[in-house]
């Protein structure tokens, strides 16, 4: 198998919710991106067959976003 990434399908959400309490969760978002983004692609199977899962540093308190991701999407 290559080593070289390859790109299939992209996705981009945003929240504009002025109300904190009605706000969702920055990891809720990460999901839903991800299966936008596979949806974008025309296979929800890339979700199950994805290799590696990576979430860049943000300033959420989540210890392991990647790992919630991968859990909730399967």
């Amino acid at each position: 198998m290559s080593a070289t990434p390859i790109l299939v399908g992209v996705a981009q959400l945003e929240q504009r919710s002025t109300d904190p309490l009605a706000a969702r969760e920055p990891i809720e978002l990460m999901q839903d991106a991800v299966r936008a983004a596979a949806a974008d692609a025309g296979s929800s199977k890339l979700l199950t067959e994805a290799g590696a899962i990576r979430v860049i540093r943000g300033i959420w308190g989540y210890q392991n976003p990647a790992a919630a991701i991968a859990s909730a999407i399967g």
